[in-house]
């Protein structure tokens, strides 16, 4: 009798195994595809990307980590396709960190710390600050709210049941990249972002609270979400395609601060 029951048991466990598998398998949600083709929409975010030149913003930043958490007042200035300075002041008024590229070469400097990190851009500036794996590039695209884009990439587009919702994914086979876009309204505005690498979620952002500059949104809430490390940024001032002095993607440090070699 002992022999007969264990493969019965395991039969009927196998069979409940399937039937949830299956009850589960129903229940993932399924898109139509949208009425228009994907390859418009694509060209609609890269053409919000090409028309931006430059970034100011001024605001709050929050990052949290295992080997990171600071906070304060942010003043951002970008320069695409690389150029950056960041500068973080606690809410008294303290230097927290200055960080700036040229698009060549980085420096991050930690004034509390006395010392400063240097490398070259290539390595990604944004990444070493927020631990995401991202190229400057594309980091300053997401911090203007935009969605960085692929050349050679799948393209497909989902109707979503919200009205006027739709979902965009695009998929590089070569680095394993998947990213699905969330888009609302006539002015197709991105209001969240999901990068996942093979089967891991790389990257999460949610842009809210948007504001309407020389017609096209940009956000002055961004959240993003990796798995290490959170970023919560809130814009109070935006402006963009100022005329930028090249001089401010370098910072001048003062004597005696350690430069460590990254």
């Amino acid at each position: 009798m002992t022999i007969v029951s264990l493969p019965l048991r395991s039969l009927l466990l196998y069979n409940c195994f399937v039937f949830l598998l299956i009850s589960c398998a129903r229940k993932l949600p399924t898109f139509e595809p949208a009425d228009i083709p994907p390859s418009v929409v694509v060209e609609h975010l890269e053409e919000r990307t090409e028309q931006l030149r430059s970034f100011r913003a001024v605001g709050s930043i929050r990052v949290k980590g295992e080997k990171q958490r600071w906070s304060g007042r942010a003043f951002l200035l970008t320069q695409l396709p690389g150029s950056l300075r960041l500068e973080v002041l606690s809410f008294f008024g303290q230097p927290v960190l200055y960080a700036a590229s040229d698009g060549y070469q980085f420096m991050i400097w930690e004034p509390g710390n006395n010392r400063a990190y240097q490398g070259l851009a290539t390595q990604g500036t944004l990444a070493r600050l927020i631990n995401f794996h991202l190229h400057d590039q594309d980091a300053l695209i997401l911090l203007a709210g935009g969605v960085p884009t692929e050349d050679q990439v799948g393209k497909k587009l989902f109707k979503l049941p919200d009205n006027g919702k739709m979902l965009l994914q695009l998929e590089d086979a070569s680095s394993r990249l998947t990213q699905r876009v969330w888009l609302e309204g006539e002015s197709l505005v991105a209001t969240r972002i999901e990068r996942m690498r093979g089967n891991e979620l790389e990257l999460e952002a949610t842009f809210s609270d948007f504001m309407d500059i020389k017609g096209w949104f940009y956000p002055k809430n961004i959240v993003m979400e990796g798995a290490n490390t959170s970023v919560s940024i809130h814009y109070e001032e935006i402006s963009v395609n100022e005329s930028l002095d090249q001089a401010v993607f370098h910072l001048n440090l003062p004597e005696g601060v350690e430069i460590i070699p990254r």
